[in-house]
């Protein structure tokens, strides 16, 4: 499992050797204070899950994410410094789920969409428009959509009642 114990939890990519790192498989940054992720990040190879939340002043993710083929499973809610999805996502095949509740979203560049999706949840933004033809064509293996607390006002083209999003 080499999960660090929660004396270090928030030190881990400062202070491990990139051994330690690559052996890791979940790495829980959630409520560390970042204002960046380490590039060490990309020493985590064989990581499954990645919980950034809870961190403020992160204001995007590390192009070294690419390094990290393995991960399937990231949190990044609660990062309000976050605006847009970082394009480096668009390029992690092996991420089938993505949560990013209670950010700052106001759109979903599809191109930034992990590409093998199962999972999104994006709820309690401030989405306003889903009309991008490539995104509902990267979001079809996708089973489980959460939109709810966004504001959304077209979806797909077509105007959306904005006083029952919460069921989206």
């Amino acid at each position: 499992n080499n999960i660090p114990d929660e004396s270090r939890r928030c030190e881990v990519l400062f202070t491990a050797s990139p051994e330690e790192l690559s052996r890791m498989n979940t790495l829980n940054l959630n409520g560390c204070n970042l204002t960046q992720i380490p590039d060490t990040i990309r020493f985590c190879t064989n990581l499954l899950h990645l919980d950034v939340s809870n961190n403020p002043k992160l204001t995007t993710l590390p192009k070294d994410m690419i390094k990290c083929k393995q991960l399937d499973t990231l949190f990044v809610s609660s990062c309000p410094g976050i605006k847009t999805l970082p394009v480096i996502l668009g390029e992690m095949g092996s991420i089938t789920r993505l949560g990013w509740r209670s950010g700052s979203l106001t759109s979903i560049d599809a191109k930034a969409l992990p590409p093998n999706l199962i999972h999104l949840i994006l709820t309690d933004n401030d989405i306003r428009r889903l009309d991008d033809p490539l995104l509902f064509k990267k979001l079809g293996k996708v089973r489980k959509l959460m939109l709810s607390h966004n504001r959304i006002e077209s979806f797909g083209g077509y105007s959306v009642d904005g006083s029952n999003d919460e069921s989206i």
